[in-house]
């Protein structure tokens, strides 16, 4: 029957395109595929699985598929399990359902691509790399397309538009998405692989870079994975009770190898994949490998982005049960939000005593502890709850109901006419007070909470300290900071590690002083821009009250902080302190980079009495190895510190390019990526200005300054942030972006322009630590070449010199302006 449709009906043209047609038809092939010439359909027959599958057709059962299919893969990554994801989600073993259907479809799948196909691997890395294109392309043609083309489309019209935005989600998005990645990565791949060559105009074409522009673009999968469970159970119930729609499912799925069900699970399972490829890949890659660093970067992206995908659907979930509470209260006369409650962090029976009900016992309640919210019920018959109070955990405070030597404590009405008091022997120490003040400092209100047993006490009293601290973090007011908990209502980093504030509701905090986001976790690392101790200008007696000094103090430890405002430095280091800070702390800058100043605790640094010795230090560029643990380091020995002991003027900085017009700046600049500056001296006005390339244009920002009492200069952009020098202020804005001053100027300053490649040694280096093929060693006169500015915010470029190659220290070369020593 099948054969003689294929001779009687199919139109008159070339034969393979009548056996393309045919195929198409019976589902040996999908129908979305590409076979618009000879050698595309050759090739989508090649591996012999779609021959198979025909067989299967035409006979049913006489190739046994796991014949076709399982084959064994020499894939250590994908058999590796990340312990870190989401744990209410486990991973099982490599041998559980989901995993298997993964390997099938994503893993065991031969990738077929015309110069790709011969290409063979010759090291581990280029294994991993293989690897990761190849998984990725059978994910985008054997999961996205398949849903798609034979699950999506069919059921569109086919079930009711709610059951179908359930059951399929934002896949079409997932989908488009990578079909853009998956082409780029390609192209990547080919590209480090010398395959094919990048084109002159074309933008940074690396594997790393193509992970980092689809960063935000992956942030839909949070949504996908945060429904995937009801997804799964609206499929199962629809099959259930609607045997049309049942069959129509199971018809779809005869022509493919795999259920509608198998294919819903693997978009989770492939983008909790990608960290643990990246990591391989830069595990295998070369330290000194340009593409290290960009891979890095990618590797902790993709770790950001599970975080995020496993908060979000933890948040979901909570969301369930808080909705869950709300419909079973009752007695609520306006029935608020209860999202806006937080998240909750116990619930259970306890008695509980109110100072406003007069002469009354302590009464069994229900209690909800949020992270903002005590909410009180009554426990009703069917599992309902009658709502009787509710308390804003800000407003109170918790103290312990009896003290330490077991005298009873008194808990008062701020009348004083009625007193109740509890001992311990009556309660055994299993009491805690939630105490509310008003703004005269006396008791307003306070509730008792009464549990059964010391251990049950000790767990609510950490849960509502924990709740409290949520609240309002005691670190931030130490770090002057005025905090909101704050719901983002779109994906927002933190402005302190700059990864992702992770979950859907109340994922961190903004400063409303300094407009800033953060993590919890990073608060103590941050101090606040716009502290008292950081006055503005414009303020008055702003200038009568700053006094400067500079004392020596000695680091006690190793500090190191994610926040530009506060200094990172070695042990035993050398400290240059200007003034002490309202709140205790110190100002100052590291002896070893002057370019270098912020926030000192005093605990860790102790003052120092006459002169020191000097000391060789073995800090080194090693440290580069460590670059993934976020770590400021030291990149330059004692001796480049002898030679260049006082600030570095700006002429000798690279980025500096004298005296330059506006016009004169824009047509440097022009054509440049976003971010690429110079500091120039206006020669209209005598003033120091930043030139930068912003939006496919040219930005100019004056550099003001002012004087302190002793003849003290500072230098600003803005009055709200003050820097010793311009090489300071310079140093801030390559981590800082520029919006803190202009809300137009969204950049940071990333890279310079060079003024020329070619540069003379103006005095002898040579490394203290053993790993030379790292550093060059150098004399004075010698002439070498800039090969690239990796480091230059640590005071280090790589340099070519002859046939060796390394990094070297940028203060100890001037730039070759002759042009008949740099050859041009």
């Amino acid at each position: 029957m099948v054969l003689g449709w294929m001779s009687q009906d199919l139109p008159q043209y070339e034969l393979w395109q009548k056996c393309r047609d045919w195929l198409i038809t019976v589902g040996a092939l999908e129908r979305n595929i590409d076979c618009n010439h000879l050698k595309e359909l050759g090739a989508a027959l090649k591996d012999g699985v779609r021959l198979c599958k025909l067989a299967n057709i035409l006979k049913e059962g006489c190739i046994e598929k796991s014949s076709i299919y399982v084959i064994i893969s020499d894939s250590s990554v994908m058999d590796s399990i990340d312990e870190k994801i989401y744990d209410a989600v486990r991973y099982q073993n490599e041998d559980s359902e989901e995993a298997q259907i993964y390997d099938r479809i994503v893993v065991q799948r031969e990738a077929v691509e015309d110069i790709w196909k011969s290409f063979k691997p010759e090291c581990q890395r280029e294994h991993q790399i293989k690897e990761l294109l190849d998984t990725e392309t059978n994910y985008l043609k054997n999961c996205l397309e398949m849903l798609m083309a034979d699950f999506y489309t069919p059921l569109k019209h086919f079930i009711s538009t709610h059951d179908f935005k359930t059951i399929f989600g934002n896949i079409a998005d997932i989908y488009q998405i990578h079909q853009s990645f998956h082409s780029n990565l390609r192209r990547a791949v080919l590209i480090t692989f010398g395959l094919e060559q990048r084109l002159t105009t074309e933008a940074e074409t690396s594997i790393g870079s193509v992970f980092m522009r689809n960063k935000t673009a992956f942030l839909a999968y949070a949504e996908y994975c945060a429904h995937i469970k009801s997804a799964r159970e609206c499929l199962d119930e629809l099959e259930r009770k609607e045997p049309v729609t049942k069959r129509k499912i199971s018809e779809l799925t005869k022509r493919q190898d795999f259920s509608l069900q198998d294919l819903l699970s693997v978009p989770f399972q492939r983008i909790c994949k990608y960290h643990l490829i990246l990591k391989n890949i830069v595990e295998s890659t070369d330290i000194r490998d340009p593409e290290r660093l960009i891979l890095q970067k990618a590797f902790e992206a993709c770790a950001d982005i599970v975080n995020y995908v496993n908060e979000v659907k933890r948040d979901y979930e909570l969301m369930d049960v808080i909705i869950s509470i709300e419909r079973s209260i009752v007695g609520i006369e306006e029935h608020p939000d209860f999202k806006m409650y937080g998240r909750l962090q116990l619930d259970g029976y306890a008695k509980l005593a109110d100072s406003k009900e007069v002469n009354a016992k302590p009464k069994q309640r229900y209690v909800f502890i949020f992270e903002r919210v005590i909410l009180i019920c009554k426990k009703q018959k069917n599992s309902t709850y009658e709502f009787k109070s509710a308390y804003k955990m800000a407003d109170y405070s918790l103290e312990d109901t009896v003290p330490d030597n077991g005298s009873p404590i008194s808990i008062a009405k701020p009348t004083n006419t009625i007193t109740r008091k509890w001992t311990q022997s009556f309660f055994d120490n299993t009491s805690i007070t939630l105490i509310k003040l008003d703004k005269s400092g006396q008791t307003e209100h306070s509730l008792q909470i009464v549990l059964k047993s010391l251990q049950q006490r000790e767990i609510w009293k950490k849960k509502i300290l924990e709740a409290m601290e949520k609240n309002y973090p005691t670190i931030g007011r130490t770090r002057h900071h005025e905090l909101s908990y704050t719901t983002f209502e779109d994906p927002t980093d933190c402005d302190v590690c700059h990864k992702l504030l992770l979950g859907k509701f109340y994922q961190g905090y903004k400063c409303m002083r300094c407009n800033r986001n953060f993590h919890f976790e990073c608060l103590s690392t941050a101090y606040c821009r716009q502290r008292s101790s950081q006055s503005r200008i414009s303020d008055p007696g702003f200038l009568s009250v700053q006094t400067f000094r500079n004392d020596r103090y000695v680091a006690l430890q190793s500090v190191h902080s994610s926040d530009p405002n506060v200094l990172s430095f070695e042990l035993g280091e050398e400290i240059i302190v200007h003034q002490e800070n309202d709140d205790g702390t110190l100002f100052g800058r590291r002896t070893m980079l002057p370019g270098k100043s912020g926030i000192i605790s005093k605990e860790t640094v102790r003052q120092l009495s006459g002169q020191i010795s000097q000391r060789e230090s073995t800090a080194s560029i090693s440290n580069f190895d460590q670059f993934d643990n976020g770590r400021s380091t030291t990149l330059c020995s004692q001796k480049i510190i002898d030679v260049f002991s006082d600030v570095p003027t700006v002429e000798s900085q690279p980025w500096y390019f004298g005296s330059k017009d506006r016009h004169q700046a824009n047509e440097l600049l022009s054509g440049k990526p976003d971010g690429t500056f110079i500091v120039r001296l206006s020669p209209k006005e005598n003033k120091h200005v930043i030139s930068v390339c912003y939006m496919a244009g040219c930005k100019h920002m004056k550099i003001e300054k002012v004087e302190f009492p002793g003849s003290t200069w500072k230098y600003y952009l803005h009055d709200g942030r003050l820097f010793s020098s311009i090489v300071e202020l310079v140093e801030y804005h390559r981590k800082n972006s520029l919006a803190e001053g202009f809300d137009k100027i969204d950049t940071v300053l990333t890279r310079t322009l060079l003024k020329t490649r070619v540069y003379r040694v103006i005095h002898d280096y040579k490394h203290q630590s053993n790993e030379n093929s790292k550093y060059l060693e150098l004399r004075k006169g010698q002439i070498v070449q800039v090969l690239d500015t990796t480091g230059e915010e640590n005071f280090w470029w790589r340099f070519q010199a002859g046939d060796r190659t390394g990094f070297f220290p940028l203060t100890f070369v001037a730039a070759v302006v002759d042009e008949s020593e740099n050859g041009a």
